[in-house]
């Protein structure tokens, strides 16, 4: 399989399902590695802490003719165990890259976690029975917070597991396995596209106070969608008769499904093919977002010139500023005819952005238009390309007017004109 095959216009819905397994399978040993880096890390971070912080308190047993007791081996050597342990697992994950190395780095840190906010009250209770004197005021709280976050770095890394446990993986060549990476790594590049239905969005994790946003590009699939994370560390699932029971809220998806993250945030044109394709109704906010944030051929514009809705019409013309047609001139100066005078005057500011020329053998129409909007547009239109025969025209419009911003610009309008005689 190559990467044309896996992102191809023709066959990415029905490739991606295939592969799903194999998708989970680079994800789980995504995960592996992260889970492996962990033990390692701190692993050596414990052994160094025990080899530097710990040696004071092993010289005065050691030196002394002192019958080790339990409790004294357990803060001599505890440390020294458990750093040794997590090592060992991070050595067992990297030579099997088991998904249970997930579940021994979560265990691992509650364990690391545990020992830190309970060693220093350990050794208040202990070493005192052996002639070393301690107080309350030598307890420190950096362990305390660093015990606190390890515990909770362990929960994530057990929701991680539970999740990762009921995937259905499928075990291939590390030449295919390459091939595929390389396959996701493009995929979770690519833009967002209505045609090729494929679709962005994000979720927000929170990790104590910390807040990490992970951004997936997903597709939809006959009876799914399925996200990639940008990491390709993680996958999530949506079957599409879940959608029904769903709620967006503006660009939130909020949903009940198993494995799936009760929020999602998408993209607006995200939220516009989601919608489209597995017929949900859309909003106006859904069309004008849709709009407003990208470029569109004409094609796709045309239809929202003339809906109903008179915000929706505003943002299609709006929107025409970003067409993508070569002949995009000749579309503006066109909606000048529109019949919706908000498009109108969109249309005339576009004009003028644009140096469309052509608006001056006709302007002398919007000058009667009974939008004052309109007639702000055209006098601005004026001011940049003046038309001397207009002068009589304009005057009228300025004793008919009772709208004094409009009357304001036809005035300067005039003033201009008057001048270029």
């Amino acid at each position: 399989m190559t990467q044309t095959e896996i992102i191809s216009n023709d066959s990415i819905s029905d490739t991606l399902k295939e592969s799903l397994p194999i998708i989970r399978c680079i994800a789980k040993d995504e995960q592996v590695l992260i889970a492996t880096g962990t033990l390692a890390l701190w692993g050596f971070i414990n052994l160094f802490i025990w080899f530097i912080f710990g040696a004071e308190d092993r010289n005065y047993f050691l030196n002394r003719n002192i019958t080790l007791n339990f409790d004294i081996l357990l803060i001599l050597y505890g440390g020294l165990f458990i750093a040794c342990s997590m090592l060992l697992f991070a050595l067992l994950g990297f030579i099997t890259k088991l998904s249970s190395t997930i579940l021994l780095d979560s265990i691992s840190l509650f364990i690391v976690g545990v020992w830190n906010i309970a060693f220093q009250i350990l050794e208040l209770e202990v070493l005192p029975k052996y002639g070393i004197p301690l107080s309350s005021t030598s307890f420190s709280s950096i362990p305390l917070m660093l015990g606190v976050l390890q515990i909770s770095w362990s929960v994530q890394q057990l929701l991680v597991f539970m999740k990762i446990v009921n995937w259905k993986t499928k075990k291939s060549e590390k030449s295919q396995i390459d091939i595929f990476t390389e396959d996701l790594n493009n995929f979770v590049t690519l833009k967002e596209s209505y045609d090729e239905c494929i679709i962005k969005c994000s979720v927000v994790k929170t990790f104590l106070m910390v807040t990490k946003q992970i951004n997936y590009t997903g597709k939809i699939c006959t009876d799914s969608i399925i996200f990639v994370s940008e990491n390709i560390n993680d996958i999530i699932e949506i079957p599409v008769d879940s959608l029904s029971n769903a709620k967006f809220i503006g660009n939130t998806l909020k949903i009940k499904a198993k494995g799936v993250p009760r929020k999602l945030t998408l993209l607006p044109l995200s939220v516009y093919t989601i919608k489209l394709k597995q017929g949900l109704t859309l909003t106006p906010s859904d069309i004008m977002n849709v709009l407003k944030g990208y470029g569109w051929p004409y094609s796709f514009v045309e239809p929202y010139l003339i809906n109903n809705d008179a915000n929706i019409r505003t943002a299609a013309a709006i929107s025409l500023d970003n067409i993508i047609d070569d002949n995009k001139k000749d579309i503006i100066y066109n909606c000048i005819n529109s019949r919706f005078t908000d498009v109108q005057k969109e249309a005339i500011n576009l004009c003028t952005k644009y140096n469309i020329t052509q608006l001056k053998d006709v302007s002398d129409i919007f000058l009667t238009s009974k939008n004052p909007w309109v007639k702000i547009e055209i006098s601005k239109y004026l001011q940049k390309y003046p038309v001397p025969c207009l002068s009589d025209n304009i005057q009228r419009a300025i004793e008919c007017e009772n709208n004094s911003v409009v009357k304001t610009e036809l005035k300067k309008t005039y003033k201009i004109i008057r001048k270029t005689k």
